[in-house]
């Protein structure tokens, strides 16, 4: 089965109201039809957070139970990596070399290590990952 590292920005696209970018249409129908999605340990934390902040802030489109939903739905369609598994000397060195966020660079690092592309909406995190050599197209 092929894979791909999935960062936060696409998941939360499917769940938060709003348009859905092409990468992210793409990216979806890919682990519904033959993908495996992989992701550092921070993901559901992340995903959760941005749910509790878009309410909190009123921008949420949605009821905060039914985001949730959709949330947890499609967090069980993503392997998550147990965080004893992630390198976080090479996630930090990444973080510092391509100045990204210390989350940001644990989803590079997944990729690098892996090989596996990476599905990212962020856009510092995406150049990086060309910079890194980490395929980012779909």
């Amino acid at each position: 089965m092929k894979g791909l590292v999935l960062d936060a920005s696409v998941l939360l696209r499917w769940v938060l109201e709003g348009e859905i970018p092409v990468l992210a249409v793409s990216v979806r129908e890919l682990i519904q039809q033959q993908y495996e999605a992989l992701a550092p340990d921070l993901l559901p934390w992340e995903v959760m957070n941005a749910i509790v902040m878009s309410d909190r802030n009123n921008t949420l489109g949605h009821p905060f139970d039914y985001a949730c939903q959709q949330a947890a739905a499609w967090l069980a369609l993503v392997h998550i990596e147990p965080g004893a598994q992630t390198p976080l000397a090479a996630s930090a060195a990444l973080a510092r070399q391509y100045r990204l966020t210390a989350y940001d660079a644990g989803y590079l690092e997944l990729a690098l290590r892996q090989n596996l592309p990476l599905a990212t909406l962020d856009q510092q995190l995406y150049r990086a990952a060309v910079a890194a050599g980490v395929a980012v197209d779909f």
